[in-house]
């Protein structure tokens, strides 16, 4: 396979996992509104999937488009507005760029992941949305109760709390994904 094939199907699956993940977030958001700021929102997984297969910088890619729909829902239709909604993009964007470093940096491959009796993919899942969660108490706990002081507290915590049982769930979902992969991108 030719060098440009290999990057036309990298360039493929992104495109392919940018649409999963708006899809995702379409399906899962509509299904479970717990609040007018506040629903389950599983586009992760296909950032946590690129973030495997491809590495970093198409996982951050990938979080990053993925953040469209819930940028829409929550950002220009939401409390937020556009401009501080903004923010929802690189803040899931950080998530595949992080999950991809630690998988990156640890070596981790399908035969590893096989190989292990404890949960690889699901570890690094949660590991590598520490930054987004931090991101995410700092930008909205602190810098958006500024400018939207209806963003309460209470609402920050709620949305984080909701969004580590989401990345444990999508963890586990892409460790049985991931075990199963026979795919590799050059």
């Amino acid at each position: 396979m030719g060098r440009y094939a290999v990057k036309t199907n990298r360039v493929s699956f992104i495109i392919v996992m940018i649409a999963l993940g708006n899809t995702l977030s379409i399906v899962s958001t509509l299904i479970s509104l717990l609040h007018p700021q506040l629903a389950v929102d599983l586009s992760h997984i296909a950032t946590v999937l690129t973030a495997f297969l491809l590495g970093p910088t198409a996982g951050f890619i990938v979080g990053f488009f993925s953040a469209i729909v819930p940028y829409y829902r929550f950002g220009i239709t939401g409390l937020m507005g556009p401009v501080l909604g903004l923010a929802i993009l690189p803040g899931k964007g950080l998530t595949g760029l992080t999950i991809g470093l630690i998988k990156k940096r640890l070596k981790i491959t399908p035969q590893i992941v096989k190989e292990k009796r404890y949960p690889v993919v699901l570890l690094i899942t949660l590991i590598g949305y520490i930054p987004e969660a931090i991101f995410t108490f700092i930008y909205l706990g602190i810098a958006i109760s500024f400018f939207v002081p209806f963003f309460s507290m209470p609402l920050v915590i709620a949305i984080l709390v909701k969004a580590w049982i989401e990345m444990f769930i999508i963890g586990f979902i892409c460790e049985a994904i991931y075990r199963h992969v026979n795919i590799v991108f050059s």
